[in-house]
């Protein structure tokens, strides 16, 4: 008993000994072993789980890991998919050309490797990827293998693609209109502005721009009110929106610009945290519309001062919308009182002629122009006035008649040696007395005096009387045709004038020359002078003698009217 206990309990002899730690040795690989499978299980399940992309490359390029999602991008198990290149998966021979030279570089120098591709998989899953390709090393500090991420970037893909997309076309409005883009942070001042706003300062496109060039820019007599605005955007007791139209002077260039601009400010937490507006350039607007209501005022002021009736009808509401001053005088009552609807109107047309008022205003309204005359019963007394119409459309932007418009001209016989007083402006009273002087001083030359006789008793005041006749005849139409052909001259009036007395003279004497004076000779032939022509109702030629006059002493011959009672 004591041996064998001395035996157990002693010292262990070599074999032993060897035979425990083995069996240590092996206990403890078994145990690393389950930790290393715990590990793997864990990133296994790791990588399935993920929606990237995990795989990786032995040196041949080939495949030795997928995880899942790779699996089923191919649509193969593990498996299948260990030790294929990407040309066993039907790569496209660019593209596995371009990814075998990434595997190339990262073994052979460690780096790390991205890009993005467009890809299409033998299941038909195409899309865009981004990857990240990087090495493994071995103990010996050699790259063993390669592992790479790749992500599906398609979405990301898409919207930026939207984006650049987007911002190409609001570059090309705002080109297009002229659509200055900034932005403003309230917290620092900071403004950053695109070359169209630049030039609107009268800056070039690199200029920088803070707070000082922008106020410095706009017109003094609008930056306290440019100021308030700025104000009120930045209030958060305010919806933050910016709206306000100023005067801006060009730094570099001086021009005064008109510009309307519009944005909001963005609040976090109750403060002003950020700006972003846009501002155009209305400087042409305004100045058409200022020119619009200049040719406005003179249009006004033609039709106020006309003795001619002008109005404007809507066509479609038909109403009158506009009657100029004449229309008192014509119609006897004030035009602000009178109906404004054209049926009331055809009302005070004489019953013979509303048939063909109403087909005139037809016509105009369908694009024609038409010139009528009609009768109407004035308003204040009921009489009778002859009126003469030349009516037109008036086109929209579109070429449609949305109005239509006319100048009644009155033809009243009795109306013809009336003076209308269209003003009581100070200046006309002044031409008027201007008028009446010169008057005065022809009645007085016409008394026979020295001075007259001196005046009118010459050879050139006696060829004038003797045109005078063409003169009368030629002169209208000879001084309006020399006043059309000088028009784009730009010449004084006087000048123009003198040219139409002119024209008129000597169009005159060759009327006198070769119609008036042949003619006259024939006339004399036909009948001598003293000779009476007989037969009921013939004009008897007698010659008579004229005494000293304003054209001095002459015999000419008079026709006498036919006299029954000399039968």
């Amino acid at each position: 008993m004591s041996k064998n206990h001395h035996s157990s309990g002693g010292p262990k002899g070599p074999a032993q000994q060897g035979l425990h730690e083995l069996r240590l040795v092996t206990e403890r690989f078994e145990v690393t072993q389950a930790e290393l499978a715990s590990q793997t299980r864990f990133l296994e399940a790791t990588l399935s789980s993920i929606p990237d992309f995990v795989y990786a490359f032995d040196p041949q390029h080939r495949f030795i890991y997928a995880n899942r999602a790779m699996l089923g991008l191919f649509g193969l198990s593990a498996e299948e998919m260990r030790g294929r290149t990407f040309a066993d998966l039907d790569y496209p021979t660019d593209l596995a050309e371009l990814l075998n030279s990434h595997i190339a570089r990262v073994l052979a120098e460690g780096a790390t490797v991205t890009g993005e591709v467009f890809y299409e998989s033998p299941t038909g899953y195409s899309a865009y990827f981004d990857y990240v390709w990087g090495p493994v090393f071995a103990a010996d500090g050699s790259v063993e293998l390669v592992v790479g991420v790749s992500r599906d970037t398609s979405e990301r893909h898409a919207f930026e693609e939207a984006l650049s997309t987007n911002e190409a076309r609001l570059r090309a409005a705002t080109e297009l209109v002229g659509l200055g883009i900034y932005s403003w942070d309230p917290v620092t001042g900071a403004l950053d502005w695109d070359d169209q706003l630049r030039a609107m300062w009268g800056l070039p496109p690199d200029a920088g721009v803070d707070m000082a060039v922008y106020e410095a820019g706009i017109h003094p007599d609008d930056l306290a009110r440019v100021r308030d605005a700025i104000e009120a955007c930045v209030s958060p007791a305010g919806d933050g929106r910016y709206n306000v139209e100023y005067r801006v002077i060009g730094r570099d260039d001086g021009i005064t610009r008109y510009i309307a601009t519009a944005g909001r400010t963005t609040f976090q937490d109750g403060k002003p945290a950020s700006f972003i507006g846009a501002a155009i350039d209305v400087t042409a607007q305004r100045r058409a519309e200022a020119a619009v209501r200049a040719s406005e005022a003179q249009f006004r002021g033609f039709a106020e001062n006309s003795s001619n009736l002008i109005w404007i009808a809507d066509k479609v509401a038909r109403k009158i919308v506009y009657r100029s001053a004449a229309f008192e005088q014509i119609v006897g009552a004030p035009a602000d009182s009178a109906p404004t609807g054209l049926a009331d109107w055809l009302e005070l047309v004489h019953p013979d002629d509303r048939d063909q008022v109403e087909r005139a205003l037809t016509s105009v309204g369908k694009g024609e122009v038409a010139q009528y005359e009609y009768r109407i019963s004035r308003l204040s007394d009921g009489a009778v006035r002859s009126l003469r119409d030349t009516s037109f459309p008036i086109r929209d932007d579109k070429g449609e008649v949305t109005q239509i418009a006319g100048i009644a001209e009155d033809l009243t016989r009795e109306d013809a040696n009336q003076i209308y007083i269209l003003s009581t402006h100070e200046t006309v009273f002044g031409n008027l007395k201007i008028v009446l002087l010169i008057g005065a001083v022809l009645l007085a030359l016409a008394h026979q005096t020295r001075f007259s006789r001196a005046l009118f008793a010459n050879r050139p005041a006696r060829l004038v009387g003797l045109w005078s006749f063409s003169i009368y005849l030629l002169h209208e139409p000879v001084m309006q045709g020399i006043g059309l052909a000088l028009a784009g001259l730009r010449l004084p009036p006087f000048v123009v004038g003198l040219a139409g007395v002119t024209g008129t003279l000597l169009a005159s004497a060759v009327s006198f020359s070769l119609i008036e004076r042949p003619g006259q000779q024939v006339i004399r032939r036909l009948a001598p002078s003293g000779r009476r022509l007989r037969g009921s109702g013939a004009i008897e030629p007698v010659t008579v003698s004229v005494p000293d006059g304003m054209f001095g002493r002459q015999s000419q011959q008079v026709a006498e009217e036919p006299s029954v009672a000399r039968g």
